[in-house]
């Protein structure tokens, strides 16, 4: 295993603010794969703002390439990869040290699984990203799903398929050497996501009759439904939001109690939650704005849920922005302007929710 810092200008970059960093203020990440299929296909970044203009990109791929870090891919047709969420002050993204094109990419053994950290992604700093490769035997032959690391500098999350000694979500060392194998509540091969929310690491699986765990306890929060596939995941206030791509969509619980579920349009397995103002731009508490992938991995979308009511309800879906044919989009995420991270303050989530520290 190997860490590797640079500091270097990513080439293709378009910065969509008066700053120097990577991604400009108040607006989108969206990872994409650069192919359909199951050979190892580029990864790359594109920014939006929110109203689905495109604003930037790179080609995370390609930059690696030209700066002699070696490869780093992700599979095309695999629908559980690609999904990304940050920490406080890092975006982490899973791949492979393995060559565009490389057939069957995440189940041909002796390839190598590899993070790449982009620093401080809200600001100036953003140019700065590191390379680590985790120690080998780890997701063997299966999918590497997600990488998650909450600060800069600290421990590295992993989620992805595997054994019972290769998968799971498991810890690493901020060198890629193994650390801790994390559960539920039970021996875990089939995780989806990991990450923390107020100093909490969280995960879905499917397996094991888990939904939800809580994995710094390590106990099952939510079983998982039997007709349920659950991937990405927040919270506001007492309510859990669960990103669903089984036909029945995007689930809402209260506590442990499902309360609502949006249905077969709303799959997705990617999403980053947004606050809502009004005219004169002050919060509406009840109300959340939701930017998602769906299912297909062909759109960025947008929907807002409304809590007013006894039960929360869903608002229609638009389409923000379509992936390039022969593209996907596999993960979103948002770069929160610094003045949002008052609003943590007062209870609510929304775009500075993932600086939870």
């Amino acid at each position: 295993m190997k860490r590797i810092g640079y500091s270097i200008v990513l080439a293709g970059v378009l910065v969509g603010s008066a700053s120097a960093q990577l991604f400009g203020n108040n607006t989108l990440i969206v990872r994409q794969s650069g192919g359909t299929t199951g050979n190892a296909q580029e990864i790359s970044l594109v920014n939006f703002d929110f109203s689905g203009t495109q604003v930037g990109s790179v080609n995370v791929t390609s930059t690696l390439l030209a700066g002699g870090l070696g490869n780093f891919t992700m599979s095309g047709s695999a629908t559980s990869e690609g999904i990304i969420n940050s920490g406080t002050d890092v975006l982490a993204l899973a791949g492979y040290n393995s060559a565009v094109g490389t057939a069957s990419v995440s189940s041909t053994a002796g390839i190598g699984r590899r993070v790449v950290t982009f620093n401080n992604m809200a600001s100036s700093f953003a140019t700065a990203f590191t390379v680590t490769d985790l120690a080998t035997g780890h997701y063997t032959t299966n999918n590497f799903r997600q990488a998650y690391q909450d600060t800069l500098g600290g421990k590295i999350y992993g989620s992805g398929a595997g054994s019972s000694s290769t998968g799971g979500w498991k810890e690493f060392n901020n060198d890629g050497s193994f650390s801790a194998q994390l559960n539920g509540g039970a021996p875990i091969t089939n995780s989806r996501v990991i990450k923390n929310i107020g100093g909490v690491l969280y995960g879905t699986a499917a397996s094991a009759g888990i939904g939800l765990a809580d994995l710094t306890n390590g106990s099952t929060l939510i079983a998982l439904p039997t007709s349920g596939s659950f991937y990405d995941f927040d919270k506001f206030g007492n309510y859990w939001l669960i990103a669903d791509d089984s036909a029945s969509g995007f689930r809402i619980f209260n506590g442990t109690t499902q309360v609502a579920n949006a249905g077969a349009n709303y799959a997705g397995r990617s999403f980053v939650t947004s606050v809502v103002r009004d005219a004169n731009g002050q919060l509406i508490s009840d109300k959340l704005d939701v930017y998602t992938v769906n299912s297909a991995r062909t759109e960025l979308q947008k929907f807002q849920i409304d809590f007013s009511g006894s039960t929360p309800t869903f608002g229609a879906i638009s389409t923000l922005a379509t992936a390039p044919t022969g593209t996907l989009f596999t993960g979103v995420e948002a770069v929160p302007e610094p003045a949002t991270i008052a609003i943590i303050g007062a209870g609510l989530l929304g775009l500075a929710r993932r600086r939870r520290k």
